[in-house]
């Protein structure tokens, strides 16, 4: 025992301090209790043992870089199938079939090799001599029929590392999951290290919450709490006095990490999760009957004023009585705030002030009342006592009522959304990013105050200052640094590409027009962008109709709109109180009442009708043109096509739908928008080879009318997403959606085809033999 402890000893000193070329990893020192023990697929057990610190080790990483690491963690797996990889000049590697053996791609990057399943000789495998980094030959691949106890080390950062003979290994570590080489890229992709920033949203998935977040707050009040939180953030992004965090606040710090590509955020995350956890549990934060005190000032004052509002107002309709309640609980729940700022030992205090349990209508339920709650019909008579004291019998059934309404509204209201998202998804899962850079792509201009709508986009355009000198260059991505440059000179706009009216004639977006991934990025080829968006929109929707079954109902403020969603989306024909839009250009000579209780406006003796439910937005005299807006309302974006252009009704349609899904990144309902409007119908084929009525990509018509003389005549399509996929896709796709018997029957008398490689999933998921095999990101 005594020689094995001075061997192993020497074996250590001879690798840290002499450079000596080889250890046994079974010899590097490491704990003797278990970290964790899983069961690998040979029948045998993973046992993983954590490693003494300030031992290093030769790593590669993925762009063939040397680093030394730190081993965190030394592994032992039991029943291992042993192979043996002869490399050129007669090195043999002995080593397990899985996830062990790495190879050199033609890119100059590396691929883990199933021994198994693959035939890998003649590839190449990274070797180092000297200071030089190349490839030996595999010449031969041998399984011993036997199974042996392995062992493996793990870096902080990376699993490939270098053995004696100077040859690069992959860490063993995941050997118990039998995976393909695809699937298993793939699968790293889902990682949730890998997953901390959601694209369509520009969001955080996750972050420290509940008690953690707590516990943050309370120690970012500190100087001593700062430090420790500190000691965990990256120095660029470390916080000071003053700076409280809340849980907004943690999310907008690690947005500024995760695009950081020099951080490992999903560490950092993690090590602050573990921060929080630990000292909410040192804390020991718990909620008590004094916490739940009814707070009798607050509920008078509010009471108080609803009854005030009452008398003085003319309550004609149910609504009059929902505004008073709405405004005086808005009130209210801000002056619960104040409160607590200024008594800040309260546990539900903190919760509500730092965001981690419980939302702000729940805290006030408690304290102050529901004082109403949502309904077919409003009472005058508020609930005036808080959930912590007790309702009365009559308070307790009219409040019943809003709880009963949260119950029926999640069933249906997560329903409906989900429908919606089905018809949304098959009308946008055809748009594809491809390697694409035409010369004049079609670009909008944005703002520079909306950071979110701008940021990771691709510039459209040179931009010059005002002295005529080019700032930001076409093709350039814009980040923080290019908008303060903006800003600085007196810019209010720039102008970035947009997936609208960018579809090429296939229907596939450049990359460039979406812009920046989560990786940094311009976005691979291939890439579904319109399913992204389309999930990044739906998911608000079922996350509002939640809300009100969590709060009991309780009246509260609108959430994202699902009925004025789906209006757009579905392009309703009949639109209530539509708004009405100029149909000349002229001067406006005349604004008068109608005998319908509307108004009529002239312009140039052109009469217009305002509905009666409609307020004017223009005055006598003014100067308008075609297409402009006359009235409130909503617009149908086919007639403010027709009478201006399609960007109008592009840019309609986007602004819209980012009023009623605000949290969504404006690129993702642009995707939308642009699956929805780039179609166009056939008036006149001309000397194509369509045929009158055929539903088409306006680009492919475009492209078309430019190689014959007597060009196609079209006219913009204007369909929704519960009907244009019936009118736009190959018939297999079209049996993904709906009215299949009609569907078929139709695309059966006409011969239709459907190409199994395409730009729409469904062919290929049907002929799945094939699916994926598709060039230019065609599945």
């Amino acid at each position: 025992m005594k020689i094995s402890k001075i061997k192993r000893i020497t074996k250590l000193f001879s690798y840290l301090f002499l450079n000596g070329k080889s250890v046994f990893i079974g010899d590097i020192p490491h704990k003797r209790e278990v970290d964790s023990c899983l069961k690998n697929m040979y029948d045998g057990y993973n046992y993983k043992f954590k490693a003494f610190p300030y031992q290093y080790c030769k790593t590669l990483t993925s762009d063939l870089r040397e680093e030394e690491q730190e081993i965190t963690f030394i592994s032992v797996h039991e029943n291992i199938p042993l192979y043996i990889v002869t490399l050129e000049g007669g090195i043999d590697i002995l080593t397990s079939p899985l996830n062990s053996i790495i190879v050199l791609s033609n890119n100059r990057s590396y691929r883990k090799v199933d021994l198994e399943n693959e035939d890998i000789i003649g590839e190449y495998v990274p070797f180092i001599l000297g200071d030089s980094l190349y490839g030996k030959m595999i010449t031969n691949v041998h399984y011993t029929q036997k199974n042996v106890t392995m062992y493996d080390i793990s870096m902080e950062n990376h699993h490939t590392f270098l053995t004696s003979d100077g040859i690069y290994l992959y860490d063993t570590v995941s050997i118990h999951v039998p995976t393909t080489h695809d699937s298993a890229k793939d699968i790293e992709k889902m990682f949730p290290s890998n997953q901390l920033y959601v694209e369509e949203s520009g969001s955080i998935t996750t972050i420290p919450e509940h008690s953690a977040i707590l516990a943050l707050y309370d120690l970012s009040k500190t100087k001593e709490g700062r430090s420790k939180i500190n000691d965990i953030l990256p120095k660029t992004h470390q916080i000071s006095k003053g700076n409280i965090l809340t849980k907004n606040k943690v999310k907008d710090l690690f947005m500024n990490i995760v695009k950081d590509p020099d951080i490992h955020a999903g560490k950092i995350m993690n090590e602050l999760r573990i921060l929080g956890d630990n000292t909410a549990f040192e804390n020991g934060y718990s909620i008590g009957l004094d916490d739940i005190e009814p707070l009798k000032s607050l509920q008078k004052k509010v009471f108080s004023s609803i009854d005030k509002d009452f008398k003085t107002t003319s309550i004609k309709e149910n609504s009059d009585y929902s505004k008073i309640y709405l405004k005086n609980i808005d009130k209210v729940t801000n002056e619960l705030k104040d409160h607590f700022k200024k008594n800040d030992d309260s546990i539900l205090g903190k919760s509500l002030l730092s965001g981690a349990r419980g939302s702000e209508s729940q805290i006030r339920d408690l304290l102050i009342g529901p004082i109403a709650v949502s309904g077919e019909r409003m009472i005058k008579q508020p609930i005036i006592h808080s959930y912590g004291e007790g309702l009365s019998p009559a308070e307790y059934w009219n409040a019943a009522q809003g709880a009963r309404k949260g119950i029926i509204g999640r069933a249906q209201s997560t329903a409906m959304p989900g429908a919606l998202g089905k018809e949304i998804l098959a009308t946008a899962n055809q748009l594809i990013t491809v390697n694409e850079s035409p010369k004049n792509l079609h670009y909008i201009n944005l703002s520079v105050d909306n950071t979110d709508d701008i940021l990771d986009r691709v510039v459209g355009a040179d931009v010059k200052d005002s002295a005529g000198n080019i700032l930001i260059r076409k093709d350039e991505i814009v980040t923080s640094h290019e908008i303060q440059r903006a800003k600085k000179a007196g810019l209010r706009t720039l102008p970035v590409l947009t997936p609208l009216q960018n579809s090429n004639h296939e229907g596939a977006i450049p990359s460039k027009a979406y812009g920046v991934g989560l990786d940094g990025k311009i976005v691979e080829e291939g890439k579904n962008i319109g399913a992204i968006s389309a999930f990044g929109l739906v998911q608000p929707l079922f996350t509002g109709s939640m809300s009100s079954f969590h709060s009991g109902g309780a009246l509260s403020g609108a959430r994202a709109g699902y009925p004025r969603i789906k209006q757009l989306l579905e392009l309703t024909k009949k639109l209530p109180g539509e708004a009405t839009l100029a149909e000349y250009s002229g001067k406006v000579d005349y604004i008068g009442k109608d005998e319908l209780g509307g108004h009529t406006i002239l312009i140039n003796n052109k009469e217009h009708s305002v509905d009666p439910i409609n307020s004017i937005s223009v005055k006598e005299g003014d100067i308008v043109k075609k297409g402009d807006i006359l009235s409130s309302g909503p617009i149908q974006p086919s007639k403010l096509a027709e009478l201006t252009s399609l960007d109008r009704a592009q840019e309609y349609m986007v602004d819209e739908l980012k009023k009623q899904s605000p949290s969504l990144r404006r690129r993702s309902i642009e995707t939308i928008v642009e699956g929805i409007t780039r179609f166009s119908e056939i008036k006149d084929p001309g000397d194509s080879s369509f045929l009158q009525g055929d539903i088409v990509l306006t680009s492919k018509i475009l492209k078309e009318n430019k190689d014959i003389n007597n060009k196609i005549n079209f006219d913009y399509v204007f369909k929704g997403v519960n009907t244009l996929p019936q009118s736009s896709q190959s018939w297999l796709s079209k049996l993904n959606f709906r009215n299949l018997k009609q569907s078929f029957e139709k695309d059966v008398n006409a011969g239709s085809t459907t190409d199994i490689h395409s730009y729409e999933p469904a062919p290929a998921m049907a002929f799945s033999s094939e699916f994926g095999l598709g060039s230019k990101g065609k599945y």
